[in-house]
């Protein structure tokens, strides 16, 4: 009996062991069968986020550009010359070769139809400055950020230091004539200008590494933010100046006058005022044609005049006072206009005779 039991134990252990085996390979298949369902689920879920992300931006951009085009309505109602669209000031050039063999800083490259002599040109390069251009000897040269023929303005951190950038080789970049009084450090973004007609304003140069302070200004070092190694493509700008005002005519400003009124208009309304009906008792009509001197009549009068009296001592009597001092009664005096005649003059006829005795 002993050793039968035994023998069903044992069994029972091997049936055990390899029911938990197949448990496993059965688990195994059913996760190799899910997972992927699972990281496509994952996947899905991943990327319906990024799309409400995405689309939460769009629609706040779109309700930007909505209120920026109603600004723009209003504004070109106000002012019609404005122009409605950019101009096209944007060529693509690619670069044809390296001026010469020993220098990567100085390349030659396609020339389009809109270029001039004795203008210098922004070349830029993923959105960010490559270096400027201009024609040579009928033939269109680019001097990349690294070469010292390479200078343009630019304004420098949030202080918008202003300095002129010069090539230095390589990738970096001097920055000089930084007035003292900015204060410039390291790690300050470095963007163009646009005051010298050349690039646009605010695009990026590059970020400052380096500041030293001289007699008289600053300089700072700064690295450039475009691959000089690989000049390949390159937006040339051929105007920088601002077009949006360029037609502009301040005569053709559809504003509301406000203008001063004159003194005609001031006094045509107070007449209107005054005609009513209920202020026609309480106003005086104005006369267009009065000028007034001052509130005082020319012609006065003094109707009644009072003489004054003789004070006399307590000593002396009325009696003993003579007669041109006695008091008299106080008499009231009217001055009337007095009519002058002309009086004509007699002439009186005088016999002259001869006195002969």
């Amino acid at each position: 009996m002993k050793i039968k039991i035994s023998i069903l134990l044992i069994v029972l252990s091997v049936l055990t062991l390899w029911v938990s085996k197949q448990e496993i390979l059965i688990k195994n298949e059913l996760i190799k069968l899910t997972t992927p369902l699972q990281i496509n689920t994952f996947l899905n879920t991943i990327s319906e986020n990024n799309l409400t992300k995405e689309n939460l931006k769009l629609k706040k951009q779109l309700l930007e550009y909505t209120h920026y085009t109603e600004q723009l309505k209003t504004l070109y109602n106000m002012l019609p010359h404005l122009s409605h669209l950019p101009i096209n000031n944007i060529n693509i050039v690619q670069t044809i070769s390296y001026a010469s063999l020993n220098s990567f800083s100085k390349i030659i490259l396609t020339q389009p139809k809109e270029i001039k002599q004795n203008k210098i040109y922004g070349l830029l390069q993923n959105q960010v400055v490559a270096g400027i251009a201009f024609l040579k000897d009928t033939q269109l040269f680019g001097y990349l950020t690294s070469d010292n023929k390479c200078r343009f303005s630019v304004f420098i951190g949030k202080s918008k230091a202003s300095g002129i950038a010069i090539g230095e080789g390589g990738d970096q970049m001097i920055v000089k004539f930084i007035p003292k009084w900015y204060q410039v450090s390291k790690g300050d973004r470095v963007t163009t200008s646009g005051l010298d007609n050349i690039f646009f304003a605010n695009m990026p140069v590059g970020e400052v590494i380096k500041v030293e302070t001289q007699s008289a200004y600053k300089i700072a070092y700064i690295k450039t933010y475009n691959d000089i190694y690989h000049p390949k493509t390159f937006f040339l700008i051929n105007d920088a100046s601002p077009t949006l005002t360029k037609n502009f005519n301040d005569s053709a400003i559809r504003l509301p006058c406000k203008c001063p009124k004159t003194v005609m208009q001031l006094i045509e309304e107070i007449e209107k005022i005054v005609n009513t009906e209920e202020n026609k008792t309480a106003f005086i009509p104005i006369d267009k044609n009065i000028t007034m001197v001052s509130s005082i009549p020319i012609e006065q009068t003094q109707e009644n005049i009072i003489e004054p009296t003789l004070v006399i001592e307590e000593n002396q009597s009325i009696e003993n006072t003579p007669a041109l001092i006695k008091p008299r009664k106080p008499k009231i005096i009217k001055h009337k206009s007095v009519k002058r005649k002309k009086r004509k003059k007699k002439h009186k006829r005088i016999q002259r005779t001869l006195d002969l005795f």
